[in-house]
């Protein structure tokens, strides 16, 4: 059955924002036990004040009372003093368990990553075991068509265990680091201090590695060995001039739907990004860059950057020169530095924005506010705070789990999941492998149920991209196609 329901996590409605909340109420309780504390004094002033003191001999009563209500009002046990300490223990209570809350959660997610790690193996013996045992039934009966159809199946078992246990890819990812410090034991220190000290040169990181992010760029500096991965020289066509856009020939950002409907019709298009302008109501204006998903896989780096090169470097957490061509595209679409930008991509078209977003110099010089992306391993990436991300992830889907990672839990960060099974793709079959369920086309489908949600949390953060898909009409757009050269 199709799955109309969305998992969402982060934003309004995340842990993070609820620890938040809970911090400001403990800085406002601080701040109201701190005013009352002040204002002790002026009141116990009063029982000193001069002109009480001489009231005393001609109304000895009434300077008792007002006395006792002083006192009252300072140190008794509904007074200021025991106020103020009430709301400061209070305010204490609350930044303690928010400090324990998160010491559980981080620990929490430790143990969730130790486990996946460590039931990798048991998975991978368990396929192993069935396919051995497989191969040597068709040896005792000879059934050589049997052994012939061997791979296809071992291949359809491996991709069935991993769409009915996604959190395998987490495991074997994470697992990267631990298999190349078995190969520096293999290599011996001599070895093992030789590669650290030409992938440091090279890429800037260590073997072996301490992350996955590292992992990834000892892989590139392996690869390059081989005259892989080269990132190469950024060039850009201009496509044309700024024209209306025109909704019957392609899709124009209207909605979240719409905008990855629109990244997906560049994937046919070699090397090709889209810039919007949306003239906005008030008279400014916002735009709208789209960036496609993979579309070469050969490691050697060739004229196309959105291929496996740029991918695997991005992922190593690097600038590239696919990078480089969007921001030179950005320039030459001449948008002015404070103009808000909102980055739309699937698959490496979201990393990329991610990671324009992350980097302080594309920042410096373009106010990227929303990134928006389907099918991406983001996690890693260190995008600011003050960034609205939405992020829409398909339970089986691989691909944005190649970070290891679950993405961060804070109010402007909201992840969505859904589980796509049943659904059906653009061939007109069943979704049932990971490979259909990372399509644009079924992240298109999700993106127009997001549209429709009525999760608070979802909608909250809806209204932060509403701006980009409201404008005043007239929306323009340009082409822009992609290069790298290479030596």
């Amino acid at each position: 059955m199709t799955s109309d329901s969305l998992e969402v996590s982060g934003g309004a409605g995340g842990v993070t924002a609820k620890y938040d909340d809970m911090l400001s109420a403990a800085a406002g309780l601080e701040r109201i036990a701190n005013s009352l504390t002040d204002r002790e004094p002026m009141i116990g002033a009063v029982i000193r004040n001069g002109d009480l003191i001489e009231s005393t001999v001609l109304s000895p009563v009434t300077a008792a009372q007002v006395t006792l209500h002083v006192t009252a009002a300072t140190v008794g046990p509904h007074g200021l003093v025991v106020g103020a300490a009430t709301m400061k223990a209070t305010a204490l209570t609350l930044t303690t368990a928010v400090d324990a809350y998160r010491t559980l959660d981080d620990a929490l997610a430790r143990a969730t990553t130790f486990g996946q790690a460590a039931g990798v193996p048991v998975a991978l013996w368990g396929l192993a075991n069935r396919e051995f045992g497989r191969a040597a039934y068709d040896l005792w009966t000879w059934d050589f068509d049997g052994l012939k159809k061997l791979p296809g199946l071992a291949a359809d078992d491996a991709g069935n265990l991993l769409y009915n246990n996604p959190w395998l890819v987490d495991g074997i990812i994470n697992n990267t680091p631990a298999m190349m410090w078995m190969l520096s034991a293999g290599i011996g220190p001599v070895g093992t201090t030789a590669l650290s000290y030409w992938t440091g040169s090279r890429e800037g990181v260590p073997f072996p590695p301490t992350s996955v992010q590292d992992a990834t760029g000892d892989v590139v500096a392996f690869g390059t060995a081989f005259g892989a991965f080269e990132n190469g020289t950024p060039r850009v066509d201009k496509l044309g001039e700024p024209q209306i856009a025109d909704p019957n020939a392609i899709s124009v950002p209207t909605n979240l739907e719409s905008t990855m409907r629109g990244v997906g019709e560049l994937g046919g298009q070699k090397g090709t990004i889209r810039i919007f302008e949306v003239p906005q109501t008030d008279g400014t204006r916002r735009w709208v860059v789209e960036i496609p998903g993979t579309q070469n896989w050969d490691t050697t780096a060739g004229d196309n950057p959105v291929d496996t090169t740029n991918n695997v470097r991005l992922m190593a957490g690097q600038q590239t020169a696919q990078n480089e061509a969007i921001r030179e595209a950005m320039r030459q679409a001449g948008i002015p530095a404070g103009d808000p930008i909102m980055l739309a991509g699937h698959s490496q078209g979201g990393i990329t924005a991610a990671s324009l977003a992350s980097d302080p110099a594309t920042r410096a010089k373009y106010n990227i506010t929303n990134v928006y992306t389907g099918g991406a391993p983001i996690a890693g990436f260190p995008i600011p705070d003050d960034v609205h991300v939405l992020s829409v992830e398909h339970d089986q889907d691989a691909v944005p789990r190649l970070d290891g990672q679950d993405n961060p839990d804070r109010p402007g960060w909201v992840t969505v999941h859904r589980d796509p099974t049943g659904l059906v793709n653009k061939h007109g079959q069943t979704v049932d492998d990971t490979a259909e369920t990372h399509d644009n086309y079924i992240y298109t489908n999700t993106a127009g149920l997001i549209d429709r949600s009525t999760d608070p949390t979802v909608v909250r953060q809806r209204s932060a991209f509403d701006p980009f898909f409201a404008g005043s009409g007239g929306t323009k757009v340009t082409t822009y196609q992609l290069h790298r050269d290479t030596p």
